[in-house]
This record gives C-alpha cells, structure tokens and sequence, in this order.
C-alpha cells in the first residue's frame, strides 16, 4: 500500500487578525474624543500626527481606516502591550533626561522650582486673553529708523509695532530676516 504524501505545516507564526472597529469619536466639546465602550479588548489608540506615521508604524502602530482624521490627526492603534512598553520607555527616557537637567554635574541647570505639577489653580478655558505691558529694549538699525522715518512714526513707536509683530513669532520660528541679534543690545552695551 502507497503512503499518501504528507502536507507539511507551515511554521511561520499566523498573523494577528486586526480587530474590527466600531468607535464612537468625538463629542460636543471634544472632537478627539473616543468612547471606551467602543474600544476593543486589548486595543490601545492613539491621535497621530501625519509626519510621524512611518516611524509608528515602524513601531507597530495601524491606522483605523473607518475614522475620518481630526484636525489634521490620524487615529492609529497598537496592541495594549506594545503601546504600553513604548509607553514605559518614553517616561524611563524623560525621567533621565529630568536628572541630568537637575544634576550637579549639569551645573543645576535647572532649579528643582522648574518643574510643573499638577497641584496649581486652574485657569477656566474660556477665561478671556490677558494683556500683559512688558517693556524690553530694542537697539533699532539706522535702516529702521530710515524706515520709521518713512512712515512717519518716531522710532519709539517704530519699536513698540516691532515688539507687537514679535509676540506673533515664537522665537525659534522668528523671520531670519529680522535678525534677533541686532534688536536685543547686550548689557554692557545698553546706551
């Protein structure tokens, strides 16, 4: 009697099956919001911005394709174990980046009064926006004051609508062609 051939098994590890969602996203006042009684067991989600997609998804995020992104955001999903050790590793990071900044050795950077905490009094969302006077000195070229001159303004007021275009650069995005430098004098330069 002939053997039949046997088919052997395959021994590569059978791919998870992505879990079927049915999430319930957004609220009246959080358009971010996602109710946990739609999240799948074992699922852990998260809003990621569109620049950082390869890298999560290098690190085992997947996008859920039945949500319409918001406010420019995807929302992706990982394993609860896996976001969870990312998660652990992205605090053991910040926690030792915290003790070189508040280390001797770094000169005491910064002071232990630095860190935020979560014991403060709230400030109510729809607080109204405070004006704050803040009075800096500002070394104007002979080129601005030309143009301050032009526009018929003393080189105070040249300066104040100066500072009021800074408060709408932060700095590390400030205009390359307003050159920070030459605004701030140095201290023993003050005239």
């Amino acid at each position: 009697m002939a053997r039949k051939p046997v088919k052997k098994r395959s021994t590569r590890a059978k791919k998870p099956i992505d879990p079927k969602f049915d999430l319930s996203v957004g609220s009246d006042c959080d358009p971010f919001w996602v109710n946990p009684a739609t999240i799948p067991p074992g699922i852990s989600l998260q809003w990621i911005v569109p620049t950082t997609i390869s890298r999560d998804k290098r690190n085992g995020w997947k996008p859920v394709f039945n949500v319409t992104p918001v406010g420019g955001q995807i929302l992706m999903w990982a394993p609860y174990e896996l976001a969870r050790s990312q998660r652990d590793a992205e605090i053991a990071r910040a926690r030792k980046q915290l003790k070189v900044l508040f280390s001797d050795k770094n000169n005491g950077m910064l002071s232990p009064s630095f860190m935020c905490s979560s014991h403060y009094e709230r400030i109510a969302p729809d607080t109204p926006p405070l004006d704050v006077e803040v009075t800096i000195p500002l070394r104007l070229s002979a080129r601005q004051l030309d143009t301050a001159s032009a526009l018929n303004l003393t080189p105070h007021e040249y300066g104040q609508r100066i500072a009021r275009m800074m408060t709408v650069y932060p700095l590390d995005v400030w205009p390359s062609c307003y050159g920070l430098p030459e605004f701030f004098p140095k201290k023993d330069e003050k005239k």
